[in-house]
């Protein structure tokens, strides 16, 4: 395999361990040379093969160096304003589906990236941020929590999960 192809799929090793995800395995190479990807937000369900993926994440995976190209950011909409990405080699960007973004144009060289999808567990994204901002809570204050205090917010994590999960 050669060297970049071998950068792009070990990051994918990482993304499968979101928690309360799955991504069964959706990587695709995507070279840009002096092109653009217009502005989008993606497809609500991915086929693969005979099964489909409801994007719920975007994942893009740089795998060249950004000197590599000029131009050719990664544009995405949160709240009202656009946040510009251009990562090294090995960079992950994970985003939701639902939000609009772009590539700028490219204008010399050569952008390779990944990019994959992930479906949560959880469909509804409302109630996979309530999720989310528990976690927050116990890796930023599990260690000053009490015991009984982190294992009571794992409980209502894992009670949410059961209520919510679409498996």
């Amino acid at each position: 395999m050669r060297p970049d192809r071998e950068r792009c799929v070990r990051p994918f090793t990482r993304v499968r361990r979101l928690r309360d995800a799955q991504t069964r395995g959706a990587a695709v190479v995507v070279p840009l040379r002096g092109m653009k990807y217009g502005a989008h937000a993606d497809s609500a369900l991915i086929q693969l093969g005979n099964a489909q993926l409801r994007s719920d994440l975007s994942c893009t995976v740089f795998i060249n160096d950004p000197s590599a190209y000029d131009g050719g950011e990664l544009s995405i909409v949160l709240g009202n304003q656009a946040i510009a990405f251009k990562g090294a080699p090995g960079d992950a960007i994970v985003y939701p589906s639902t939000a609009l973004h772009e590539v700028v144009p490219v204008r010399s060289g050569e952008r390779l990236v990944s990019i994959t999808f992930v479906e949560s567990h959880i469909a509804d994204q409302h109630k996979r941020t309530q999720v989310y901002e528990l976690n927050e809570i116990a890796a930023l204050e599990g260690l000053s929590m009490k015991w009984e205090s982190r294992v009571r917010l794992d409980v209502v994590r894992q009670n949410l999960l059961r209520m919510w999960s679409t498996t």
